[in-house]
């Protein structure tokens, strides 16, 4: 019979390969009683990544519904707060699945470019760095680097465009 931890490990590969570009596995041990919680979580991620937000909010929804502090599903529906320009519910939603786990990489680059839309670029900034310092994964690497330069070329920009007025 097949362990509950290859079927965990199974629904997270499968949760990360349908999240963001340059996203690495989430891999979260669960008991046989939250596999359907973990379904519904999956499977949101999959449909935010196909656009249907509706159905990956409910399906979200359910799964926090269940377990409200399960940290995949909080970092979903961070995601989908961030599509709905809900930018501080998000930042609320990576607070908590960061504390909930802090090694939670895509969780702390999810605020960094949050806090960049928001013009909060020394809080990007910090966060983008100490990213970077911890020497994560090379994919995540990657995409720090690149959303740090994204974040200094929009304040460079930002204060650019005031000083012409």
């Amino acid at each position: 019979m097949i362990s509950a931890r290859v079927i965990a490990l199974f629904i997270a590969i499968i949760t990360a390969t349908t999240a963001a570009h340059g996203s690495v596995p989430i891999v979260v041990e669960t008991g046989a009683g939250r596999r359907a919680v973990m379904k519904l979580c999956s499977d949101a991620s999959g449909q935010l990544k196909n656009g249907d937000v509706a159905s990956a909010k409910r399906n979200v929804d359910a799964a926090l519904h269940a377990d409200p502090k399960l940290w995949p599903a909080l970092y979903v529906r961070a995601e989908i707060f961030a599509r709905e320009c809900k930018y501080e519910l998000a930042i609320q939603d990576c607070n908590e699945a960061l504390r909930q786990y802090p090694g939670f990489i895509e969780a702390a680059l999810l605020r960094a470019s949050i806090n960049v839309r928001l013009g909060k670029y020394a809080e990007a900034s910090k966060e983008l760095n100490y990213l970077v310092s911890i020497h994560p994964r090379r994919v995540t690497l990657a995409r720090a680097l690149s959303d740090r330069g994204f974040s200094r070329r929009a304040q460079t920009h930002r204060f650019a465009m005031a000083n012409r007025q």
